[in-house]
């Protein structure tokens, strides 16, 4: 919050007194940033409890490397991959590409709009055309990603 504060009043510094362009105020900005928040944290005292906290995720990542390789020594080595997962692969890359096909097929018409409007009056109709299918395109992509998305975590899980 302090380096967010910092930021916004040398922004707003740089700006009010004309030293700095808004166009060429973020560079100095990001700097003044990367120099203040390790300063900041330091002062907070991220220095001192660093090292007991990677102590402290260094023991709970044993613990759990320990847990997973009994795990495994558990479990039988019988168990086969379930066959439905090559379907459910297959039925996930189909989803995909139909999703993928939904938007080089609105960048596809948004082009051939640029490209071959022959007026003014008609490029007005083809555009209030062209965002129609632009939604039509966009719920079946977003259709078609959500059922991939689902698709794949319900084989995972």
């Amino acid at each position: 919050m302090l380096t967010w504060l910092l930021a916004l009043v040398f922004a707003f510094t740089m700006l009010w007194s004309g030293a700095l362009s808004f166009y060429f105020i973020f560079i100095p900005e990001y700097i003044l940033c990367l120099v203040a928040y390790p300063l900041f944290c330091a002062m907070k005292g991220a220095k001192d409890t660093w090292p007991k906290q990677e102590a402290q995720q260094a023991a709970r990542e044993g613990t759990l490397s320990n847990f997973e390789e009994q795990r495994d020594a558990l479990e039988d080595e019988d168990n086969k991959e379930d066959p439905s997962a090559e379907h459910t692969a297959r039925l996930a890359k189909w989803l995909l590409v139909g999703a993928g096909i939904m938007l080089l097929s609105m960048v596809a018409l948004a082009i051939r709009i640029d490209l071959a409007a022959p007026s003014a009056a008609a490029l007005d109709i083809m555009r209030d055309d062209f965002h129609f299918i632009a939604i039509a395109c966009t719920l079946c992509y977003s259709t078609l990603a959500i059922l991939a998305m689902r698709v794949t975590d319900a084989n995972e899980g």
